[in-house]
This record gives C-alpha cells, sequence and structure tokens, in this order.
C-alpha cells in the first residue's frame, strides 16, 4: 500500500524556497512579513499570501 503526500500548508514549511526579488537572498518569515536577510527590505504577507513586489516593500528600520 503506498501512501499520496499529503499538500504542504503553512508559511513556515516553504518560506525557505522564495528569494528576495532585489538581491535574490534568503527570506526570514515573522509574523506577518517576510524579511530578507542580506538587504533587510521587508515583504507584507496579506491573507497567507506573501507579496513579493519590490515597491510594495517596506525599507528595514536597521542602519
Amino acid at each position: 500500500m503506498t501512501t499520496s503526500p499529503q499538500p504542504v500548508t503553512g508559511l513556515a514549511t516553504w518560506a525557505g524556497e522564495l528569494a528576495c526579488p532585489v538581491c535574490f537572498s534568503a527570506l526570514h518569515a515573522t509574523g506577518d512579513t517576510l524579511t530578507c536577510t542580506a538587504c533587510h527590505r521587508i515583504y507584507p504577507i496579506t491573507n497567507g499570501i506573501p507579496i513579493l513586489i519590490p515597491n510594495r516593500a517596506e525599507p528595514s528600520q536597521l542602519k
């Protein structure tokens, strides 16, 4: 008997597959945002959907 693969649910399970559309670095999921590990742009997650549009990203508060 074989089992069929279960669907992947939840952002945390696949967030590691996403990359920043500006610098192509990894994104880190925190709450309702994704933050780029290199350029520190912050992308919103709306209704469970990551909005990876550069002009919709917020600049980081880091200096």
